[in-house]
């Protein structure tokens, strides 16, 4: 008889998100906030989320060091919004992995200082709507963009 193995846990464990104002384009922002933070974020193809095709600008950068991953998303494109909850926004800043203490809020408080941004804020992913989807899309499009962009091959995410 064959055994089925099922994988439990939720995707959204291990991302932190920082939802970002700001007037600034998006590579203007990903500079400042490169100098400020001591990152990298480089400009990959836009993210596609939803099925009418809106291009979000996303940035991405992986800490080899603190095995950290950094995305920098826009969260407005053509009156549209990446996430619906968080429309007051025009950033998103998500970063994976296992942070040491107090580092979720010592980024929060270099961004804010960081130039062109009016506010940073922390934001729970557990209780937006939709993130788990979100994320998804994101691997996938990590995927795509940075771990074999080469081979010619691409994944797509169909929304259920």
């Amino acid at each position: 008889m064959a055994k089925k193995l099922q994988v439990s846990g939720d995707i959204r464990e291990g991302f932190h998100m920082l939802s970002i104002v700001s007037s600034f384009a998006d590579y203007r922002i990903s500079f400042f906030i490169n100098n400020n933070l001591g990152i990298t974020l480089k400009k990959y193809a836009d993210f596609i989320y939803e099925t009418d095709k809106t291009p979000f600008s996303w940035f991405y950068f992986y800490d080899s060091d603190r095995h950290l991953y950094y995305y920098l998303f826009a969260n407005k494109c053509q009156s549209k919004n990446l996430i619906p909850e968080l429309k007051q926004f025009d950033y998103l800043l998500f970063i994976k992995g296992i942070l040491p203490e107090n580092f979720y809020n010592e980024k929060t408080i270099k961004l804010r200082g960081t130039q062109g941004i009016q506010a940073v804020f922390q934001q729970n992913i557990m209780k937006i709507k939709n993130t788990d989807l979100l994320l998804e899309a994101l691997e996938l499009h990590e995927l795509n963009e940075v771990i074999i962009p080469g081979r010619g091959q691409k994944f797509h995410f169909k929304k259920p």
